[in-house]
């Protein structure tokens, strides 16, 4: 994806900060952030789930609809990346920026709980 298509991305993402109707605020805000719009706007010092990405900020969303398993991503300053596989055909890998466990040899940081929180935002 090119700079200028994630800048345009992360600024249509700018809206009033407001809980979105069909979410469940609670779910929604699991591991920290805020909602803005249909997306949550998390900062890694105020998450409350195990960061997993070398960057400073998230901006999760959520393509699709729930029933349809839709594509959860996340914007940030380094880029918009796949969080679900059903992403990873229009986002890029995260794989590069993915920090491992705080345990040697145990692969890579949990995504899940930002992918269940994506998901909420469907």
């Amino acid at each position: 994806m090119k700079i200028a298509s994630i800048i345009a991305l992360v600024a249509g993402m700018a809206a009033t900060p407001s809980t979105y109707a069909n979410a469940n605020s609670d779910e929604v805000l699991a591991c920290g952030g805020v909602v803005e719009g249909k997306t949550l706007v998390v900062n890694r010092s105020d998450a409350k789930c195990k960061w997993p990405f070398d960057v400073q900020k998230m901006q999760i969303r959520c393509n699709g609809t729930a029933l349809k398993m839709g594509a959860v991503y996340f914007a940030s300053e380094k880029g918009a990346f796949a969080l679900n596989g059903k992403a990873k055909q229009t986002f890029e890998d995260p794989r590069p920026i993915w920090l491992d466990t705080d345990q040697p040899g145990m692969g890579k940081t949990d995504v899940g709980p930002w992918i269940q929180v994506g998901l909420q935002l469907c």
